[in-house]
């Protein structure tokens, strides 16, 4: 009688372990756990990620129901994915709309399938069920629950089109017959003015879908030296430019989008293509013309993404949900370079998205010494985008990312703002991704990333000919756990939710006193 009264007290603790967790990671913002389905779970946007511990700053959201706020000046530092309670529907309609949806699958990721669920953490296996709730918390945090030694997600089915051309859309595909129910999509081209990604969430998998619910676009535009007059690595109004080189309407190369596998590794792979094209040096004019000559140099930039985190493929750790770039200038001219010890060397980049879509920095000018190099003996940082941070974009520590939005001025030429790069490309307002928001409504920021060294050090690499070779790279990153918990209809009300969830761990708490007191 003793034995059977343990056994049935032990079969309802490992019930309730399992409700309490969430059903194990597969619910939508869920994770690897922590409570909750994804109508009130979430992963953090943390923005120093991108490392295979997961360590971050900032602080970081909760799936339980109840915590993990999400307050501005957290978002300012990285932000926070989490909810205090059930998130707004933001973008249901589309899931709703749209709803042609591909086969279900909920199986585990494997060599032949390259998708389904993945990580350490299986609600399969009887672990799941025996170890309390409390040990999962955390592991949906961003970056970190990638992991395959301590996480658990949902990997997208990934899929590519547009190869041999100048416009190669990426998808990622998610439709686990549960709360997993999104496609993502990098619109990556360089046939419209400038090259460019397009980094577009849908809440359904149904990729007939039509208006992102959720993007924002990085487009490169100029390659600038500048005079860093104060030395401080950032780009300040009214400092000196001395060249500047448009990356518009260059020959690119046709992307080629290769499915490469990983070294020492059969079962893991990712998608990479890229471009590069030729271009005269300074060829807006200018004075350093006639110092330097108009040699041409070469624009290399390379894309890669994976539905697995990755290590050692890439100059960066690859994460999921994630399009990860190598840009790179190989033979740029050092004349400026030995002429002014102050001069540095920046890529242009524009970040373009949703109207009201709040962009935090990391760092910036205001940021004192000691924090920004705190923040950035992170592996990656970067800024945040959306009130939920529903999307990063992140770069190597070695950079500096200033806010150009303002503008930059250089006497012989102009147009170097956000409002004139973002509507330099063509846009109709039947795009399937910005629909009806035209350029203009967008927020548009202006980033000027300052590589490092310029000479020597860091990334570059002086060729002995008068010319040198750099690059950076960086990511764009699309939190899938967080819109996706978006889409999802509210479900109980944040009291209700969180009052499950702690009565659920005390009736765990008081069966396991039972158990030993027996």
């Amino acid at each position: 009688m003793k034995f059977m009264l343990k056994t049935t007290i032990m079969l309802i603790y490992c019930t309730l372990a399992v409700l309490a967790k969430g059903g194990g990671g597969g619910k939508g913002g869920g994770g690897g756990g922590g409570g909750g389905s994804s109508r009130s779970g979430g992963s953090s946007g943390s923005s120093s990620g991108g490392s295979s511990n997961g360590a971050r700053t900032g602080s970081t959201g909760q799936g339980v129901a109840g915590t993990g706020s999400t307050p501005k000046s957290v978002s300012s530092k990285g932000g926070s994915g989490g909810f205090g309670g059930a998130p707004p529907t933001y973008y249901a309609s589309t899931r709703s709309s749209y709803s042609n949806y591909p086969p279900a699958y909920s199986g585990g990721y494997s060599p032949a399938s390259r998708y389904g669920y993945t990580g350490f953490y299986n609600p399969s296996l009887l672990y799941f069920a025996i170890l309390p709730p409390f040990l999962f918390y955390g592991y949906n945090s961003a970056y970190h629950r990638y992991n395959q030694n301590n996480g658990y997600y949902y990997a997208p089915q990934l899929t590519e089109q547009g190869s041999n051309t100048n416009n190669a859309v990426i998808n990622g595909t998610a439709n686990s017959g549960k709360d997993d129910n999104y496609h993502y999509s990098f619109n990556i081209s360089t046939n419209n003015q400038y090259p460019m990604a397009d980094h577009a969430f849908f809440s359904s998998s149904d990729h007939n879908a039509r208006n992102a619910d959720f993007v924002y676009r990085l487009q490169f535009s100029h390659v600038i030296e500048f005079d860093d007059v104060n030395q401080n690595g950032f780009y300040d109004a009214n400092e000196p430019i001395f060249s500047v080189t448009s990356l518009q309407n260059l020959a690119w190369q046709p992307f080629q989008v290769t499915n490469l596998t990983v070294p020492n590794n059969a079962t893991q792979s990712y998608l990479q293509t890229g471009t590069t094209a030729n271009v005269a040096y300074n060829n807006t004019g200018g004075s350093t013309t006639a110092a330097a000559g108009n040699p041409n140099l070469t624009i290399r930039i390379t894309y890669r993404t994976s539905n697995l985190q990755l290590n050692n493929t890439a100059p960066i750790i690859m994460q999921p949900n994630s399009l990860q770039y190598d840009f790179g200038v190989e033979g740029f001219p050092t004349a400026v370079a030995s002429a002014h010890p102050n001069a540095r060397l920046g890529v242009v980049q524009l970040l373009s998205t949703k109207t009201a879509a709040p962009v935090n920095f990391d760092v910036n000018m205001t940021t004192p010494l000691d924090v920004a190099n705190q923040i950035k003996t992170n592996l990656t940082y970067g800024l945040s985008i959306g009130d939920y941070t529903q999307g990063r974009s992140e770069y190597q520590p070695t950079v500096n990312i200033s806010d150009a939005s303002s503008g930059m001025t250089a006497a012989w030429t102009t147009g170097i703002d956000p409002a004139t790069l973002a509507g330099a490309p063509a846009y109709s307002s039947a795009d399937w991704i910005w629909g009806s928001l035209a350029p203009s409504a967008r927020v548009n920021k202006l980033l000027l990333i300052t590589l490092p060294g310029y000479i020597t050090g860091g990334n570059t690499t002086a060729t002995g000919s008068g010319t040198l070779n750099t690059t950076f790279s960086g990511f764009g990153f699309l939190d899938t756990d967080v819109m996706n918990a978006l889409a999802n209809d509210g479900g109980l009300s944040s009291f209700g939710i969180a009052s499950q969830s702690r009565v659920t761990n005390l009736i765990l708490v008081w069966s396991i006193a039972l158990y030993f007191a027996l």
